[in-house]
């Protein structure tokens, strides 16, 4: 209770029955396309701005703060969620960048903020070195997050320094 987590993801469904009450706050940090946000262009602040057109961002947080009328109740239902879109329609991020603009925002804005959940994957290659230099702010290790057929997916985990 009284806990805040920001879900970096695919937006949320603002009008999900057990998630609208939880909306603390939408944010949208996307240049895979020129329309990623859905307030238009490749950012965006405030209602709206944070809208899922993928489904993911909204499933993580339901599994994080879901009410419980509709689907499952969540793992922290009275916590908060910061929705900050980083993936567009097909669940996909243009850079590294915007992951690490989209941390930065939410460490320099959102001091309510007590958990940052990422479930991000790529198929690029990521070193220590590479995850340590994303952004001064944050300290990241890669890990193996599973394989597609030849292609193995490493992650980068973030937490405060």
């Amino acid at each position: 209770e009284g806990q805040t987590v920001a879900v970096l993801d695919s937006g949320i469904d603002t009008n999900h029955p057990d998630l609208a009450g939880d909306l603390v706050h939408e944010r949208c940090v996307c240049n895979t396309g020129p329309d990623c946000c859905p307030t238009g262009g490749n950012s965006g602040d405030g209602p709206g701005s944070a809208e899922d057109d993928n489904g993911h961002g909204t499933h993580v947080a339901g599994i994080i703060t879901s009410s419980g009328s509709v689907a499952p109740l969540g793992i922290a239902p009275d916590a908060g969620i910061v929705a900050v879109k980083v993936l567009d329609q097909n669940g996909s991020f243009c850079c590294t960048a915007d992951i690490a603009a989209a941390l930065d925002w939410v460490l320099n804005n959102r001091p309510d903020v007590d958990v940052v959940n990422m479930s991000l994957s790529t198929f690029d290659r990521f070193s220590t070195v590479h995850c340590a230099q994303r952004t001064p702010s944050m300290i990241g290790t890669p890990y193996p997050g599973g394989s597609i057929g030849r292609h193995s997916r490493f992650h980068c985990t973030a937490s405060s320094s």
